[in-house]
């Protein structure tokens, strides 16, 4: 006989018919996958850096997705999740277990479910709304924003100004918006396409400069479109799955 957890489905209680629990069936429209194919080995929540951290281990949040539980909306695990895909690269069922996390903290907002970790929230809210109104993230006008929120305006000071002294903040934020019919830039041997990020060129300017060096030493010639905008980054993917 087969199992029928094996195929996405939960049977009916005194019923012969077969259907998908309604909660998971939301949750796995917005998340593609099937996370009844979850038999529980647990690889996600060995790797999983911050499962100490969480009230439900991934593992745990796939389970409670197989039984229908919508609590699990409740969860600090979904909003402590970092989003490094090491819980889904380990997953012998290649289950996007990240993905799911995402779409879990959307369906959480949709019904108006108080995050279990408020900070993240407003983490990802402020993060967007800095991203709308400049095309790239700010980060040290964030950051300040974001700890003044949390009343918190000094959290980060020292911090902040040892960045600065070492050229790892900008004082002012770039406004950028992104044009369209950009003309497609001639191509040339060792030509490639370049997408820094937000942070390449201020508090990740270790990795921008390493890029740079390396791609020198390749004999590649980086092409950066000036006009790039932020891709929104976790804080979008946890926010609109579009």
């Amino acid at each position: 006989m087969s199992n029928p957890l094996c195929h996405g489905q939960a049977r009916t209680a005194g019923q012969g018919e077969t259907r998908l629990r309604p909660f998971a069936d939301d949750i796995l429209k917005k998340a593609g996958g099937n996370v009844f194919r979850c038999y529980q080995c647990v690889k996600c929540t060995s790797g999983c850096p911050l499962a100490d951290q969480f009230d439900l281990t991934p593992n745990q949040v796939m389970r409670s997705l197989q039984l229908g539980d919508p609590t699990v909306l409740e969860s600090r695990a979904i909003w402590l999740c970092a989003s490094c895909h090491t819980c889904t690269t380990r997953c012998p069922q290649d289950i996007d277990v990240t993905r799911i996390m995402d779409a879990l903290r959307i369906e959480a907002r949709r019904r108006g479910v108080t995050p279990a970790v408020p900070a993240v929230a407003t983490f990802n809210d402020l993060f967007l709304h800095a991203i709308k109104m400049l095309g790239r993230n700010y980060e040290l006008g964030f950051m300040a924003a974001f700890n003044t929120v949390l009343r918190r305006p000094f959290r980060d000071a020292g911090l902040g100004l040892r960045m600065l002294a070492k050229g790892k903040l900008k004082l002012l934020p770039d406004v950028v918006r992104a044009k369209e019919g950009n003309k497609k830039p001639a191509a040339a041997p060792g030509a490639v396409a370049y997408y820094p990020g937000c942070s390449m060129d201020s508090s990740a300017a270790e990795y921008g400069g390493s890029v740079l060096a390396v791609a020198q030493a390749l004999g590649l010639e980086l092409i950066e479109i000036e006009d790039w905008v932020c891709c929104g980054s976790s804080s979008a993917h946890a926010t609109d799955a579009k």
